[in-house]
């Protein structure tokens, strides 16, 4: 697993042994950042079961401002700090044991909004739609941001009845990649 695009392009990132991670594939990587290119620089993000942390740091080294990495396994914040270290990423960035949603209350507790956050729950995760919802609804996502849910294809998901949002949908295999986009800036 490498680093697509960007100013840390083709270095490698580690991932805890055993397999409890799924990092997201080189080729889904690529085709979220070619349909979120132009919302990624300057960005503020926000990295959900960050896993590797592969997301987020693709997201520094296309210019985003800044990442909050999220994950609550030991094994993954290790290998995203070893990642963050090796490749000398100059942007701020922090790395916290938390599950997503104890994250997402804290973070709207602090008011944080963020232009691009990352989701990516373990497959089979039971409230995958529920959790989409509650980032939606729930003051965290910039009024122009955007929302990248990477999960099982037998988990669709769907737009909020009356929102602003347009939802780009795509499968590779098993996976299914939903981009909730809120209307360009103008």
């Amino acid at each position: 697993m490498r680093v697509i695009a960007g100013k840390y392009r083709s270095l490698r990132l580690s991932a805890p042994a055993g397999g409890a991670v799924r990092p997201a594939m080189d080729h889904i990587r690529e085709y979220v950042f070619n349909v979120i290119c132009s919302r990624v620089p300057q960005a503020e993000v926000c990295d959900l079961f960050a896993g590797t942390g592969s997301l987020g740091i693709e997201a520094l080294s296309r210019g985003a401002k800044r990442t909050v990495f999220v994950d609550t396994s030991p094994s993954a914040l290790a290998s995203i700090r070893d990642n963050i270290s090796r490749l000398r990423v100059a942007e701020p960035c922090e790395v916290l044991r938390a599950d997503a949603w104890s994250y997402l209350e804290r973070a709207r507790a602090e008011r944080r909004r963020f232009d691009l956050i990352f989701c990516d729950p373990p497959y089979g995760y039971p409230r995958t739609a529920e959790l989409v919802a509650a980032i939606l609804g729930g003051g965290v996502l910039g009024e122009k941001g955007v929302l990248v849910v990477e999960h099982d294809d037998s988990q669709p998901l769907i737009l909020p009845e009356k929102s602003p949002l347009t939802l780009r949908d795509k499968k590779f295999g098993r996976t299914r990649i939903s981009i909730f986009t809120a209307p360009d800036p103008v």
